[in-house]
């Protein structure tokens, strides 16, 4: 009979009872332990068995996450495996034997006098357990690694493994105060533990760190490892107070691991990068000697050999000493785009990689013998006597090459001024192996010897050596290498390269306002000189002030650009041209030139006809003076040329005749119309003309008073030139430093304002950056700071605070509305997204209550201001400083308009639902009249108009339609109809679906791996147009077909065009805007039959 636990509570020492228990299908007493307040008694991972001698003994499996102690001997054994993760110890002898496995994990210590371990058939293991963690949260996956401490075996005296199989020692510790024995019946490994932790997010964010932890073993005196198979040592420790033995029947491998840390954070504008790699060597150590024998082949990878005595390493086949690589490679790539076009870039890389080569160090001989190949490469062999290389095939002193590889460049572009350098350099450092002794040193080989040695311009390889042995004496091997004679030497050349520049100048609107000036500048000066002396003084002038600014006012480098051969023939070219257009093609054409321009009636066709023929006679000669002095012209660009300046010019004729005022927005409107088509015939953006053309008419006006107290030449020039600036500022601001963009733009003329403001494409980039951090907090910091959010954000408040043109807030508050739409889809986990997003929306709404002040229209700014109320899906949260923000706008604006902000909702009428039901991306109220919303209709799921005073509208390309009387009051009774129809379905009658679609629709997406590991079928083009299928049927914008065998809804929508596919009736590729919604919380999209019907 068994204790009860109140009996096991009240006893006072530990008892062994004899209990009745069945064994093999007979009943027999059994003694069984119980232990007197066990919960002071206990470890903290397991249950307390001690006594003077312990044998344990296990017809299959032995598991100990406990603490086995013994005052003298323990022993354990298990027919099949032996696991310990707690505390086996002994005073004396510990024996371990296992029919398969012994194996020590998670942090486990076995420790005696003298500890045996056997495994008959299978491995003795002692590691260091990682445990790996990983997840996938949308386009989000991690991996983390959590390590547990090294679990040990150790002896005061001797310690010795044998194993059928593999002894094991991964990331452990194994110490002996004397001899350490290690008998494997296939391989001895002696390696590392790693951790891999990992964070990616798609392909534009991603992390990973690679951590090796080093295997340790000690020996207080002899160590000796011996394998049937293999012995491997990666990234470990071994150390012998005397000799170390190893011997295998194969392959010895000695060799590091890598410590690895790479970053990559990746959007439109800016590319860091971060890849460190480092090596972890493996050390053998001994007081003595060490004896490596390897009937195949020996290989040591950038480790460290050292030896008290002598070293003595052979090999049955191939010996060979190579060397890893240590590198770092940083990227920095940064574009910014400012207003005007301006530009900014910046690229800073460095790439470093160094060969860690391997060492073997003794105080005796060193011998290295093989029957095979030597490979040597950047190897240090030092011996305190005799160093001897024997092979029985070839020897190979490999050099390598390090690298440093650097380049910085920047550049500022404008079209007003451009700047730009750079410099790097990429060098070479060639390495050779290093042979000390300070005895004999004998290479000899049955094969041939080959050596690298650098080769400086065209050095022998004596000289060369010479060389070498003189920047580094470790090489003077290489000198007996030499004398010995026979050796196949080849030279290896080093790179070593730099570069470096420094450029600025004015850009090419700068350049052209310059020509422009000039021209103004020198009609006055220029009395009495005729147009073709103008001319050619102008371009000389051009010319000079260019180069002057270009070379920090330096006016020698100006008037060596006016005499060089281009300066003179720019001018040449300019003065002849204005000469023959003068004196020559009026009468040609009969036409007339007045201050430089073409005066003709275009009111008929045959004027029309003289002026083109004016332009194709002016445009060729200029060609053919230009083709004199050597310039490139062709027959194509003078034809163009004069179809663009005739239809430029009876294009804006015919306008002016229309009789429309001056500055009028139907003649701005006009212009701009008329501006752009001219500039796309010509070839150039229709936006730059149209900006031209349209600004430059609403400024005639100012133009013509700036201008009407001068003489008629000046007025005209004057008119002429300020047109021509309006337009290059005004092509700036479209096309930026494109110079054909600024030469179409300072013909159409015009002028245009832009201002750099917070505005929905920069919001747009500051939510999917946040997003893309998901819950990392540091990214989000590092986001708000490197993208100058912040300093955008201060910007358009500034703006708004001194903001005194109506036409101006009105732009402003354009630019807050796409702000708020976008910042509605920032779904913040965090604190730190959660104050920027309430920063943002606290000073949009503050902005607002600015602007609404200066424009007097507090519709549009209420209008606005409803995009943060939860109502509308908003961006909204519970922060206490945007109600107070929304608070201060509503009170504003009851102050301003005289009218009580605080309006009731319409009560919904029968049969009609809140639009807020739909989820977030339901737009309740945006374009509507201050106190109308959006509503579901839950006969028809239909979204109707609900007015103030309780009237529904359906809204109409040509605006609100009343639902009952009008064209639209039959409806009314078809709705009625439906009332009691069975059979008609809303979302209503389906389990809600969440908002987001979901990773598994990856496997109905076109392109896509998991479409074909899935085996094909339908298929959309992107997860986006999933997205909006699943927008629609949530607010109600998708028919409802019925629903499929598993209770899915099929809707009809026409926004999206999906691919049906059904192999087995033959359809490969049918277009369908018929889909499957498939999952309530994770949902996807599906595209079926476009004929479906419900059966």
């Amino acid at each position: 009979m068994s204790l009860t636990s109140e009996q096991v509570a009240a006893l006072t020492h530990d008892i062994v009872w004899m209990e009745n228990a069945e064994v093999n299908g007979e009943q027999v007493l059994v003694p069984v332990l119980y232990l007197a307040n066990a919960n002071s008694r206990l470890a903290a991972n397991g249950a307390l068995i001690q006594g003077r001698d312990v044998s344990l003994i296990a017809g299959k499996d032995l598991n100990n996450v406990g603490t086995l102690k013994a005052s003298n001997n323990l022993s354990a054994a298990a027919g099949e495996t032996l696991a310990n993760s707690g505390l086996m110890q002994s005073a004396d002898r510990l024996d371990l034997l296992a029919g398969t496995n012994v194996i020590n994990r998670a942090g486990g210590i076995i420790t005696g006098r003298d500890v045996s371990a056997t495994a008959i058939l299978g491995d003795v293991v002692n590691e260091r357990t990682v445990t790996t963690h990983q997840s996938t949260s949308g386009f989000r996956s991690e991996r983390t690694s959590f390590i547990d401490s090294a679990a040990r075996i150790e002896a005061a005296n001797d310690l010795s493994f044998s194993a059928g199989r593999d002894i094991n020692n991964i990331g452990g510790a194994l110490q002996s105060g004397r001899d350490l024995l290690l008998n494997a019946g296939s391989d001895v490994n002696l390696v590392a533990a790693q951790t891999i932790d990992n964070e990616l997010h798609g392909t534009n964010r991603n992390n990973s760190t690679t951590t090796q932890y080093s295997a340790s073993v000690t020996a207080g005196r002899d160590l000796s490892a011996k394998a049937d198979n293999n012995i491997n040592v990666i990234a470990s420790q071994i150390d012998a107070k005397r000799d170390i033995d190893m011997a295998a029947t194969e392959n010895i491998t000695i060799s590091s691991a890598a410590d690895e840390q790479h970053f990559l954070y990746k959007s439109k504008k800016l590319t860091v990068q971060e890849d460190h790699v480092s090596q972890v060597k493996s050390e053998i150590n001994a007081g003595g000697s060490i004896d490596l024998n390897a009937k195949k082949n020996l290989t040591m990878v950038s480790s460290r050999i050292t030896a008290g005595d002598e070293a003595y390493l052979a090999a049955g086949e191939k010996l060979q000493l190579l060397a890893a690589q240590n590198s770092d490679y940083s990227l920095f790539d940064e574009k910014k785009k400012g207003s005007w076009g301006s530009k900014k870039t910046q690229r800073d890389e460095v790439t470093d990689v160094k060969h860690i080569g391997s060492e073997i160090t003794t105080g005796g001989d060193l011998t290295l013998v093989s029957d095979g190949d030597q490979r040597y490469q950047v190897a240090k062999l030092n011996s305190g006597n005799d160093l001897t290389l024997d092979s029985g095939g070839s020897i190979t002193f490999e050099s390598a090459k390090d690298l440093h590889q650097e380049s910085h460049e920047k550049s500022k572009t404008s079209a007003a001024w451009f700047s730009m350098e750079g410099e790097g350099r990429t060098d070479e450092t060639l390495r050779q192996s290093e042979l000390t002794a300070r005895g004999d040193l004998v290479i000899n080989a049955v094969g041939k010897i080959h050596a690298d040695v650098l080769q400086v311009n065209k050095q022998t390889v004596s000289e060369s050596i010479d060389a070498m042995v003189k920047a580094d004496p470790k090489l003077a091997w290489l000198k007996e290498l030499d004398a010995q004679g026979g050796v196949d030497w080849r030279q290896v050349q080093e790179i070593h390269t730099s570069f470096k520049y420094a450029n600025s100048g004015m850009g090419p609107a700068a350049q052209m306002i310059v020509a422009i000036l000039m021209t103004v500048m020198l009609g006055p000066a220029g009395v009495g000189l005729s147009g073709a002396s103008l001319a050619g003084a102008a371009s000389l002038a051009t010319t000079g002030t260019v180069a002057t600014i270009n070379n920090n006012g330096d006016l020698g480098a100006g008037l060596k650009a006016v005499i060089s051969k281009d300066g003179l023939t720019d001018a040449a070219i300019a003065t002849i041209t204005a000469g023959v257009a003068d004196n020559y093609l009026g009468d040609m054409t009969m036409t007339k030139q007045v201050n430089g321009k073409t005066v003709i009636d275009l009111g008929s066709i045959e004027a029309v006809s003289h002026f083109a023929g004016q332009q194709l006679i002016n445009n060729a000669s200029a060609a053919a003076i230009a083709k004199a002095f050597g310039r490139d012209v062709t027959l194509a660009s003078i034809l163009q040329s004069t179809v663009y300046s005739t239809l430029s010019a009876y294009s804006f004729d015919q306008v002016g005749n229309l009789g429309l005022k001056t500055g009028s927005p139907e003649k701005i409107a006009l212009h701009a119309l008329v501006g752009g088509m001219i500039a796309e015939a010509s070839g150039s953006d229709f936006a730059v003309g149209a900006m031209a053309a349209g600004v430059n008419e609403a400024f005639a006006n100012q133009l013509r008073r700036m201008s009407a107290q001068m003489a008629p030449e000046n007025r005209d020039r004057l008119m002429l030139a300020a047109s021509q600036l309006l337009g290059v500022v005004a092509a700036a601001a479209v096309a930026g430093d494109d110079t054909d963009a600024l030469q179409t733009g300072s013909f159409v003329a015009g002028n245009a304002t832009q201002y750099n403001n917070l505005n929905h494409d920069d919001m747009r980039d500051f939510v999917g950056d946040m997003n893309a951090c998901g819950s990392n907090e540091t990214c989000q910091k590092n986001t708000w700071v490197g993208g100058k959010y912040e300093q955008i954000s201060n910007e358009i408040t500034d703006w708004s605070e001194h903001a005194v043109s109506g036409a101006f807030a009105k732009s402003l508050l354009t630019s807050i509305q796409g702000g708020l739409t976008a910042l509605k889809d920032l779904n913040c986990t965090t604190a730190t997204c959660t104050q920027y997003k309430d920063t943002l929306t606290e000073r949009a709404l503050d902005n607002l209550t600015k602007l609404a002040k200066v424009t007097t229209q507090w519709e549009i700014a209420t209008s606005v201001a409803s995009l943060v109320l939860p109502s509308s899906g908003g961006a909204r949260g519970t922060s206490a400083t945007v109600e107070a923000a929304l608070d201060r706008f509503m009170q504003t604006k009851a102050t301003s308009t005289g009218v009580s902000t605080v309006r009731q909702k319409t009560a919904l009428p029968d049969g009609y639902r809140e639009g807020s039901s739909a989820g977030a991306a339901f737009n309740e109220t945006g374009g509507l009249p201050d106190g109308y919303r959006r509503v579901i209709n839950t006969k028809t799921g239909n979204t109707e108009v609900l007015a103030a005073d309780g009237k529904l509208y359906f809204e109409t390309d040509n605006g609100l339609k009343p639902k009952a009387g009008g064209n639209l009051a039959g409806l009314v009774e078809i709705e009625k109809s439906i009332t009691g129809a069975k059979g008609i379905l809303t979302p209503e009658d389906f389990p809600e679906v969440a908002s987001k679609i979901s990773q598994k629709q990856l496997r109905h997406i076109a392109g896509r791996p998991e479409l074909e590991a899935r085996g094909g079928g339908g298929f959309l083009n992107s997860v986006d147009d999933a997205q909006k299928v699943l927008d629609a049927y949530r607010t109600g914008q998708v028919e409802i077909l019925g629903k499929n065998a598993q209770g899915f809804p099929v809707v009809k929508f026409e926004g999206v065009t999906g691919t049906n596919v059904n192999a087995g009736v033959g359809i490969t590729g049918q277009p369908t805007n018929v889909f499957i919604i498939k999952g309530t919380k994770s949902p996807s999209i599906v595209p079926a039959n476009p004929n479906w019907t419900q059966k």
